[in-house]
């Protein structure tokens, strides 16, 4: 039985996915989350500005994504935190994603993520917060 389980193939829960999330802030889990479910770079999220979505082509959990995310009123970034009043990017955001990964690459995460295993419902603040919605099999 234990040979069984030392051949399984990694895998990633959804109580796992939070919990490599949680020591970010709400915008960096945001940019984390987006990273992993869209295809685009993730030099490019920490700078992106609505009208720049336009030109992308997002998948639909990206695009759920996206219209859970707060607005500023006088800022056009995607990915923001508040500073002294006014806003900021996420400056730190490779540096985040990189502790995030812990030592995987991007590609490798995406696996675990697209093969997540369920295992706890939707109470989980996180996962609460942005809907079972993101989490659909496309």
């Amino acid at each position: 039985m234990g040979r069984f389980l030392s051949n399984s193939p990694p895998a990633l829960t959804d109580v796992e996915l939070y919990r490599h999330l949680a020591p970010f802030h709400r915008p960096t889990r945001s940019a984390i989350t987006f990273t992993l479910i869209s295809d685009i770079d993730p030099t490019r999220v920490s700078g992106l500005i609505w009208s720049d979505l336009n030109r992308l082509s997002l998948n639909s959990k990206s695009i759920y994504l996206l219209n859970c995310l707060p607005r500023h009123i006088f800022c056009d970034l995607v990915f923001w935190i508040p500073v002294d009043g006014g806003v900021s990017p996420l400056i730190d955001f490779e540096d985040d994603l990189a502790r995030f990964l812990n030592g995987k690459s991007l590609s490798e995460y995406r696996s675990l993520y697209d093969g997540m295993i369920f295992v706890h419902d939707s109470t989980s603040h996180f996962l609460f917060e942005l809907s079972d919605q993101l989490f659909w099999r496309s």
